[in-house]
């Protein structure tokens, strides 16, 4: 009896013995294939991650590509209308409007009305819109300058109100502003409108120091509006008087808000996603703007500036880097940029990790 038991117990160690060794097996196999698989999903994720990323990015880079080629064209039309009057007799036109008419309110364009995308946040947060008119510039005079020793500059520019509402339409989903800024201390804009500080001069603007730095259209660093007070941008160029004599400035004015948020980004990123427009400068760029540190990469415009925050016209915003603490990958990036090669870089920024998109 006693042997059937041992019989059978060596016989149920035999059939049992493979079974745990197969269930091992199959069991290791298993968590292999499991880990396998994980992998490659979020290998396959990453990678459509990285690939949809990149094509929202050059997605708005056309996009933006497109405004710009559109607002330099604009801005070039109108120095050469400029020109053209302001080299041509004085004719007698209709009446004209100074910022100090819209602020008082009395007698304006029977368009005049509330505009939306001429924001203003005050100092307690609320929100106003700036009445303004489509169909006549407002006129601003230096306080320190004689009203009467620009009347025929007045007289001449009036007749740009044909090409200021044509430009208007062209450029009513980028630009919210359109000026003329004469060395003689006049100033126009439009579409017309008043909250023109007193203390205003047209002559010590950075969009109109930018254009009397050369003689092509060029873009300005980011600054504050005298009137709306958002972060704007200004495309910008010399009015030439002759060969040798420059007249004035023309610029077109773009707010920060609008070339960085758009329902493409906003339908398509996280919300902790940062939007930065960067310009890869030149040697000598850094040795003039960034001698102590040697940054290379100065940020344009941000996501921070289009928020509506109650600001100083007088502001000067200060200069901003792009900067990593992981030096190979930052300076892959680099190489990248200067070769015009669309991409994205993992590396540490601001403490965290960053995937940074650049096209």
């Amino acid at each position: 009896m006693r042997f059937r038991w041992k019989l059978l117990i060596l016989l149920l160690l035999i059939s049992i013995g493979p079974i745990a060794l197969m269930r091992t097996i199959g069991l290791s196999s298993v968590r292999q294939f499991r880990d396998t698989l994980i992998d490659r999903v979020r290998q396959n994720r990453i990678t459509s991650e990285h690939d949809r990323m990149l094509l929202i990015a050059d997605a708005h880079a056309l996009v933006l590509w497109e405004a710009r080629s559109q607002v330099e064209a604009a801005l070039m039309a109108l120095a050469a209308h400029a020109e053209q009057l302001l080299g041509n007799q004085p004719t007698a036109g209709s009446r004209v409007l100074f910022a100090a008419d819209f602020d008082a309110g009395v007698d304006l364009p029977g368009d005049t009305m509330v505009s939306t995308p001429h924001f203003r946040q005050g100092e307690k947060g609320r929100m106003a819109y700036l009445p303004v008119s489509y169909t006549e510039p407002v006129f601003h005079v230096s306080s320190s300058v004689d009203p009467a020793s620009v009347a025929g500059d007045i007289a001449r520019l009036s007749g740009m109100r044909d090409t200021f509402r044509r430009l208007a339409r062209l450029l009513e989903d980028s630009a919210i502003w359109q000026n003329i800024g004469l060395a003689n201390g006049l100033f126009c804009e439009f579409p017309g409108h008043g909250s023109i500080p007193a203390a205003f001069d047209t002559r010590h603007q950075l969009w109109y120091e930018r254009a009397m730095e050369g003689r092509r259209p060029a873009w300005t660093m980011p600054f504050v509006d005298p009137a709306t007070r958002q972060v704007v941008l200004a495309a910008v160029v010399p009015l030439l008087q002759s060969a040798e004599e420059i007249a004035g400035a023309a610029s077109i004015v773009v707010p920060v808000s609008r070339m960085l948020r758009n329902q493409l980004f906003s339908r398509n990123i996280p919300a902790t996603t940062r939007v930065f427009m960067c310009q890869l400068l030149t040697r000598a760029e850094v040795l003039s703007k960034a001698p102590d540190h040697g940054a290379k990469v100065l940020i344009i415009a941000q996501d921070k500036q289009a928020e509506a925050l109650h600001r100083s016209w007088r502001a000067e915003l200060a200069h901003e880097w792009l900067r990593s603490s992981d030096s190979p990958q930052f300076e892959a990036f680099l190489t990248d940029v200067a070769a015009g090669t669309s991409d994205v870089r993992r590396m540490r920024f601001e403490d965290r990790d960053l995937s940074l998109i650049h096209i």
